[in-house]
Formats: structure tokens, sequence, C-alpha cells
């Protein structure tokens, strides 16, 4: 069975407290784990190209490693209050995932926030 799948804008708090909106996978929007909120204020401006989201990343029952982005620092996965995340496989079904490693935001110090 597959399922449809959707986007929605979701908040990027990035490590300076600047919030940018990202396109989200509907279902990653909803995983509380991850730390998304729906960007639904006007002007928040788009993720800027060439720089990289803050992630984790996992391991998935077949030993394939996987990644998630993770939307603030506040999120479970990033404080290590969850250990776990999921993805949808290419056949839409559920994986969970088991936490190895963070990976941090990646974004020019010398850029000046909006």
């Amino acid at each position: 069975m597959t399922r449809a799948r959707g986007f929605e804008w979701g908040l990027y708090v990035d490590d300076r407290g600047q919030g940018w909106a990202m396109a989200v996978d509907a279902d990653y929007l909803l995983a509380p784990g991850r730390g998304w909120a729906f960007a639904d204020t006007p002007g928040v401006t788009p993720f800027p190209r060439g720089w990289r989201p803050r992630r984790v990343l996992g391991l998935d029952p077949s030993g394939r490693r996987q990644s998630a982005v993770v939307a603030d620092t506040s999120a479970g996965l990033w404080t290590g209050a969850d250990t776990e995340f999921y993805i949808w496989d290419s056949a839409g079904e559920q994986l969970i995932c088991t936490v190895i490693r963070l990976v941090a935001e990646h974004s020019p110090a010398s850029i000046v926030q909006p």
C-alpha cells in the first residue's frame, strides 16, 4: 500500500535563534521528537540554499544509515530524550531508526541575519 505524500512549510530555528521556513514532509512535521512547528507566520524567509540544517543519523532495521532533520535544539532527538525516529521507505512502510550520531548545522557565520 502506498501513501499519498505532501509537504508543508515547517519552522526551522537555527543555532543563532533565527527562524526559517523549510519544506518538510507532512508526516515528519507532526513527529514531536523532530521539533517542527508550522511556519504560518507571514514573512518567514525560506532556509538558504547551501546551508545544511542540523540532523541526526540513525540505523534502520537493515543496518542502512538514515537521517532526520531536527528543527530546534530543544527537540527530543537533539537533546537525547528521544533515541529513535521513523522514516517511510519507498514501499510506504514505516521504519524505526536508532540514533547513532548528531550532525551540527552548517551556515556561514559571516552572513548577517535579517
